[in-house]
């Protein structure tokens, strides 16, 4: 599993900007999902066992490709973390 990804890692930059595009297609149907399954799993944990099948299905080769496309996601979330950051330490100040 290991090798695959870092495999799947380079394979989706290197590739020319005419398969990126087509890659482009399928990535963002793949993304929306993923969101949801997350949403879900902390619900389904609570009671049931089906979030060790949505576990299991995270690390599924599928989501190989998704993870590079959900870097730049959380790089978002960083950043607006950080500006969070900046308005409670405002807040302090004044």
């Amino acid at each position: 599993s290991g090798p695959a990804l870092h495999e799947m890692t380079p394979a989706t930059i290197v590739p020319n900007p005419t398969s990126s595009t087509h890659v482009d297609h399928p990535a963002p149907k793949v993304i929306a999902p993923v969101t949801e399954v997350i949403a879900l799993k902390p619900a389904e944990s609570i009671g049931s066992p089906s979030s060790t099948t949505v576990d299991q299905d995270a690390p599924s080769p599928s989501n190989s490709q998704t993870t590079p496309k959900t870097q730049p996601s959380v790089i978002t979330n960083d950043v607006e973390e950080d500006n969070h950051d900046i308005e409670v330490a405002h807040m302090g100040n004044d």
